[in-house]
């Protein structure tokens, strides 16, 4: 150091270290180069207090997450920070279910040899998963390293004792949801049967409708409604019914809702029927409307429901009612035919009709906020609406999904709308087939209408649902589909699961779930991982 004239100001010692590196040989070069890269590094998120650190890697997507876990041990720390996955979960709408305190598991017993990617099916129904399962499945999704596929399993068979959950795990909450959501994607499921023509217990006629229900203890059922004018409940653990609703429809059950205490049911008898959800008990029957009664909807502060028509046959009808009297509040008359659907979000009411028209109404005043025409070609079969989305289904055979504020936008399965979004550029210049130029807008119309010609519905789209980032729809061609959301690119197709029409569909985050004539199929994506502590 005494030889190195430190006296000098900096600029010139930068030359001067500059000429003597150009004097030396390449390989010293390198190890030089070695060390300045080492004093160069700062780790300046392990330098930071941890507050701060978290803060900076909670704007981080998860897949960068789990890789700062690889750089130190520190940064492993923090990248495994429950608070970090807590706000992942929380931003996507994602909760853990407070569970006893041993977790409610049906531990399954052997694995299924393999699952049949192309048809999603795996093999016979009680070939199930050991929990295993989970630990491999993640490992090829890069959720979980070696190190935690050395812990201790979750259970080691279907008779050991229940894994004990002190805490909510968000990290594993965060990996079994986006793991459910690859299942989807790569139509992984196991395709169970609740009912089929002639089973003991089950509805005797054609099902209609269906909603799946938690009570407060995180118990899931499964409604449903049917021509036979009763309503069943199915334990879905045990695939059986445990209640069957009777002697009050003298009609089809064709709608269902079941929302906090309350059931509610609406039938081709003109009656909208209240009933208290856990004892079965009659609350209220509704009797305003002159002719059946085609859907019904409610929330915490209102009731809606609407009907083919009036008496005089001029306009049909929806109504509304508010809790906790159930009076009468609004009749809302615009729509030209039957009101078919109606669907209902904070304090916005969407109705859909067979007129091809979609209202959107304000549910305190019943003022017409928005009047939606002919963006279907047909009559409107069933709705749903989160504003401001709008995925409506049609007798035209086509979904679409629209914003309310740019009617225009969105996408639609139909050849006659090309969404805007949608990646219409050419692979090359000129189609070589043709010669035609592939970016015209005649030609990406006929690439999308062969591409949707092969993926749209081939009959009336009778149920639609509306997801976080998919779109689930049900067809009288026998067929369920699941579409994202935002392109509308299809990305399941559920066939195989019914002989005739589809009535109904329903989700949630572990399967899909639909009936039709007398058959109730469910598509279940959870099969052999452990879902007890996943908020349905």
């Amino acid at each position: 150091m005494a030889d190195i004239p430190l006296e000098l100001d900096v600029e010139h010692r930068e030359r001067l270290v500059i000429d003597l590196l150009h004097s030396l040989p390449r390989d010293c070069l390198v190890r030089v180069h070695r060390q300045i890269a080492q004093s160069l590094q700062r780790d300046f998120i392990g330098l930071l207090p941890t507050e701060l650190a978290l803060h900076v890697l909670s704007f981080l997507p998860y897949p960068s997450l789990l890789a700062c876990c690889a750089v130190s041990r520190r940064w492993r720390v923090l990248g495994l920070d429950s608070s970090l996955w807590r706000s992942l979960c929380t931003a996507r709408g994602w909760e853990w279910k407070a569970t006893n305190p041993r977790w409610s598991v049906l531990f399954y017993q052997q694995l299924q040899r393999q699952i049949d990617e192309d048809e999603g099916v795996g093999e016979d129904e009680d070939e199930v998963f050991t929990t295993s399962a989970l630990r491999d499945a993640l490992r090829e999704e890069g959720f979980v390293d070696d190190d935690e596929l050395d812990a201790p399993p979750l259970a080691s068979s279907s008779t050991s004792t229940a894994h004990q959950q002190s805490k909510p795990d968000y990290k594993l909450l965060y990996q079994t949801r986006t793991l459910l959501r690859s299942r989807v994607v790569q139509g992984s499921y196991r395709r169970l049967t609740l009912q089929t023509r002639g089973s003991p217990d089950g509805h005797t006629a054609t099902i209609y409708c269906l909603q799946l229900h938690s009570f407060p203890d995180g118990r899931q059922v499964l409604f449903t409604g049917s021509r036979d004018t009763t309503i069943r409940q199915w334990d879905l653990s045990r695939g059986r019914v445990e209640r069957v609703l009777a002697d009050v429809h003298t009609g089809s059950v064709l709608s269902l809702c079941a929302h906090g205490k309350y059931l509610a049911s609406a039938g081709s008898d003109m009656v909208v029927v209240i009933w208290d959800v856990q004892t079965g008990q009659v609350l209220k029957l509704l009797t305003d409307h002159t002719d059946g009664v085609l859907c019904v909807r409610f929330d915490d502060k209102r009731l809606v429901s609407c009907s083919k028509g009036e008496s005089t046959r001029t306009h049909a009808t929806v109504r509304t009612y508010l809790f906790p009297d159930l009076k009468p509040h609004l009749v809302l008359k615009t729509h030209r035919a039957a009101v078919n659907a109606v669907a209902i979000s904070g304090n916005q009411i969407a109705s859909a009709s067979g007129d091809r028209s979609v209202c959107i109404w304000d549910a305190e005043t019943g003022a017409l906020l928005h009047t939606l025409e002919s963006h279907h070609s047909r009559g409107i079969a069933s709705i749903d609406f989160a504003p401001p989305l709008v995925l409506t289904g049609s007798s035209d055979k086509h979904l679409r999904l629209f914003n309310i504020a740019n009617p225009l936008g969105g996408w639609s399965t139909s050849s006659e709308l090309v969404p805007r979004t949608a990646p219409v550029a050419p692979l090359c210049p000129t189609c070589e087939k043709c010669g035609a130029d592939a970016s015209s807008p005649k030609s990406a119309r006929s690439r999308w209408s062969r591409r949707k010609e092969r993926e749209m519905h081939s009959e009336l789209v009778r149920s639609v649902a509306l997801g976080d980032d998919m779109c689930i729809s049900g067809s009288y061609d026998g067929t369920v589909k699941i579409w994202d959301r935002k392109s509308g690119a299809l990305i399941a197709d559920l066939t195989g699961g019914h002989p005739g029409r589809v009535f109904c569909v329903g989700f949630d985050c572990t399967k899909v779930v639909s009936c039709g004539e007398e058959q109730i199929s469910i598509w279940d994506f959870g099969h052999g991982i452990e879902t007890s502590f996943v908020k349905l």
